[in-house]
């Protein structure tokens, strides 16, 4: 009953309880997470037309049918799920969702092959860790695989060869949560390049464009900003519009250009590349430093697996470079032999005073190496800066 002694339904109080809040505009069709691999995730209202419009060039691109066996890894509440879920279901094929018990880095090889999963989304950083965690079992049946996410390096796409079979297809998906799951797509040749693939060419609908800091298109070879142009991006964030206030998505139209914060360039015949993050920047002695950068120079070496680059503080405070870095080899390289590697390509600032040998990364939910998971270490307690290696030009020791 209310204040007034007269009865209330349910259907009232639900009246009551949703007076303040404003409804989604129409075409929003689901909420998405970013990876909160650089902070807390935060909530993206997307556009069911920019989900339509990629899951349908999905299948069509790829042939995708009722033959299909899709394997669906992917945590639910970030926006990869859609597109293991509905890309199959589009397409007519099947879904296959493995047990808890067959999630375990070991076993997913193995329920892959069980399965007879025919096409397959995946992180990096996971691929590797069930390459690792396994006896490498062959997979027959894998057709395809999408990588997205994070860089896809020749190492990896060898290793994941070597179970897959050298004809199958590997694609490297790139995109951004806030333009709708991806915006760029490059099949790996069987002869692929050394280091990092490129993420290739816009998928239809997009734009792509390399921007300097003022917004003037960056000429090929010259990294900037990758921006996306297209009808299917998302609404935004959801936010909350302060106190008092009802909380829920701005009511506006999708956007339509959305800046990405990723640092790319494109190579002359056409194809883009991405270096790192615009957010993973610092100035050592300064030099201005692309972490991301980095850590990819250091995977062109080939008994590095995967490097996560960050900054620490040495005893006089000032601020050095530190990497946590999973290796192929054992022994692993000796420091003085990264540094050296470096020194080819990068200048002296950019070369990381600390190495940490780990066996393992914490992957977070999406399955990437996030780099705020990594605690810079004080100097006095590292042993694997190795100061007495060997000099190395134009390097530090």
């Amino acid at each position: 009953m209310d204040d007034d002694g007269r009865a209330t339904t349910d259907a009232d109080a639900a009246e009551s309880a949703t007076s303040g809040a404003r409804p989604f505009t129409a075409g929003v069709g689901y909420l998405g997470f970013t990876s909160g691999s650089r902070g807390a995730p935060q909530a993206i209202v997307g556009s069911a037309a920019g989900l339509l419009h990629f899951v349908t060039w999905q299948c069509k691109a790829f042939d995708i049918g009722p033959d299909d066996r899709f394997g669906q890894l992917t945590s639910p509440g970030f926006d990869v799920f859609y597109r293991d879920l509905l890309t199959p279901l589009l397409g007519g094929a099947s879904l296959c969702v493995p047990g808890a018990e067959q999630l375990a880095g070991a076993r997913v090889l193995d329920w892959l092959a069980a399965a007879r999963v025919t096409r397959l989304h995946a992180v990096p950083s996971l691929a590797r860790y069930w390459l690792r965690s396994s006896n490498r079992i062959r997979l027959p049946d894998l057709t395809t695989t999408f990588f997205a996410g994070e860089a896809l390096t020749d190492t990896l796409v060898r290793d994941w060869r070597s179970v897959t079979g050298s004809r199958r297809r590997l694609v490297n998906l790139y995109g951004t949560a806030e333009a709708t799951l991806a915006q760029a797509w490059f099949e790996v040749p069987a002869d692929c390049a050394l280091g990092t693939q490129p993420v290739g060419t816009p998928v239809p609908g997009v734009r792509l464009h390399v921007r300097d800091p003022e917004g003037v298109p960056c000429p090929p070879g010259t990294t900037g900003e990758i921006v996306a142009e297209s009808p299917y991006l998302s609404y935004g964030y959801l936010t909350d519009h302060g106190a008092g206030a009802p909380a829920g998505p701005q009511l506006c139209a999708p956007l339509t250009r959305h800046g990405t914060g990723d640092r790319g360039y494109l190579s002359a015949d056409g194809l883009l590349h991405v270096v790192g993050r615009l957010d993973r920047e610092v100035k050592i002695r300064g030099v201005r430093v692309n972490l991301d950068e980095v850590g990819v120079a250091l995977t062109g070496h080939p008994a590095i697996d995967t490097a996560v680059v960050v900054t620490g503080t040495d005893r006089a405070g000032d601020m050095r470079l530190e990497v946590h870095l999973t290796t192929r080899a054992r022994p692993a390289p000796a420091p003085y032999e990264l540094r050296r590697h470096l020194a080819e390509s990068l200048l002296a600032p950019m070369i990381p005073t600390v190495f940490h040998m780990r066996t393992d990364y914490p992957l977070g939910l999406t399955g990437k190496a996030a780099p705020s998971a990594f605690v810079p270490h004080a100097a006095a307690a590292s042993r694997t800066s190795d100061p007495n290696g060997p000099p190395v030009k134009g390097g530090t020791a």
